[in-house]
């Protein structure tokens, strides 16, 4: 099993916690890891029919037949145990939910009186997970192609078949519960999905999207906040600022999903395709948020962007207040160039830093242009920790 950079985080907040909630996406090992770091406690899946119906029907008599504590794998299947959990966690009991869906449900859990409470993001693997196993440290491309599903990276994985079944399982699965997709909706839901992967890092315009598709911008909003609910696509916010955009841009949390619904087949495809630069900057953000969440760190990652078009892909704003720019690009050939729209925007205030740029190249040393270090993107983590 690889190794989750999150797991110390997630054994440390068990012990101070008495309710622990492991929240993520589909098939990014959730269930997995908390099996793991807690081989006593009974697990217990609530997408199971049999246990379900029982925690539904019956949600004053489940915990009475559960001893020690316990694993509520999709515990939002069974929203009559709400009440119930703060009564099991304050006999002393250890309750770890996991879901794939964040809610105002799961908020509420949050606020149980009298219990302590906490939520951990598991994303799928990050670069250094995944470089952390022998062999696994696979090309840009590759990476781009297969994505950071732990499922895509087992023997004989096959990632065109698991995103296949990813998608007509989870992602439209999601909106068919969440935000009432009719039949008739489908393809226009099949055609928006497709033009947002090939947007990922733009700033979206639901107007032309809605003309696009056929379907009200409404309808959009509501699919898009669907999808955000459920870790298939997650916002990336615009620095705060007088001057600047400040609308959000979008990106899928794997790129595997999103090169899939680009119809990338293989790697050889990915430096054909014409999004291939947003397909990594995608990649590299996804992966920023790993290290931060891994970490029990607030993301504090934004982006910038001028009306005028100078724009910085990726901001690191630290609680003391310093400001680290990082520019994103997929060249894998050092261009001192790349470093100008740093040099640009370090001269708006005292409190940016020396800023990167993170690109395909493998030579991190040789790229500094001044107070611009140039960085290898499966290095990324290194820049994000403080």
């Amino acid at each position: 099993m690889i190794r989750r950079d999150a797991s110390a985080l997630i054994l440390l907040m068990a012990k101070q916690r008495r309710v622990l909630t492991i929240a993520g996406p589909r098939n990014s090992g959730k269930s997995s890891l908390a099996k793991m770091l807690f081989p006593r406690h009974a697990y217990l899946d609530l997408e199971n029919p049999r246990v379900g119906g029982f925690a539904r029907s019956r949600p004053g008599d489940f915990f009475g037949r559960v001893s020690g504590d316990v694993i509520l794998d999709e515990y939002r299947s069974a929203p009559e145990l709400f009440p119930y959990i703060r009564e099991a966690a304050a006999r002393r009991r250890q309750i770890v939910l996991v879901t794939s869906r964040l809610s105002r449900q799961g908020a509420s859990l949050r606020r149980l009186s009298g219990v302590d409470t906490g939520t951990v993001i598991l994303l799928p693997l990050s670069l250094r997970e995944l470089c952390g196993v022998k062999g696994a440290c696979l090309e840009r491309d590759e990476l781009i192609h297969r994505g950071f599903m732990p499922c895509a990276h087992g023997r004989g994985a096959a990632p065109q078949r698991m995103f296949l079944d990813h998608y007509s399982t989870h992602v439209e699965g999601v909106l068919l519960e969440s935000a009432s997709l009719y039949v008739r909706e489908r393809e226009a839901f099949r055609s928006f999905i497709r033009l947002l992967a090939g947007r990922v890092g733009q700033i979206i315009n639901l107007g032309s999207l809605s003309k696009a598709v056929g379907v009200p911008p409404s309808a959009l909003t509501q699919w898009m906040s669907a999808l955000e609910a459920a870790f298939i696509i997650f916002r990336l916010p615009s620095y705060p600022s007088s001057r600047g955009v400040r609308t959000p841009k979008f990106y899928f949390t794997d790129v595997g999903l999103a090169a899939y619904l680009l119809g990338i087949k293989n790697p050889k495809h990915v430096i054909r395709d014409p999004s291939v630069g947003s397909l990594f900057e995608n990649m590299v953000v996804a992966d920023a948020f790993k290290v931060r969440y891994n970490l029990g760190l607030g993301a504090n990652l934004y982006y910038y962007r001028r009306h005028c078009g100078l724009e910085i892909d990726l901001i690191l704003r630290s609680m003391e207040g310093a400001v680290v720019p990082m520019e994103i690009k997929s060249s894998a050939e050092y261009n001192s160039a790349f470093a100008d729209n740093i040099r640009q925007f370090s001269k708006f205030s005292s409190k940016i830093k020396k800023g990167y740029v993170i690109y395909g190249g493998k030579d991190s040393a040789r790229g500094r242009e001044g107070e611009v270090k140039f960085v290898n993107f499966r290095n990324v983590w290194e820049l994000l920790q403080g």
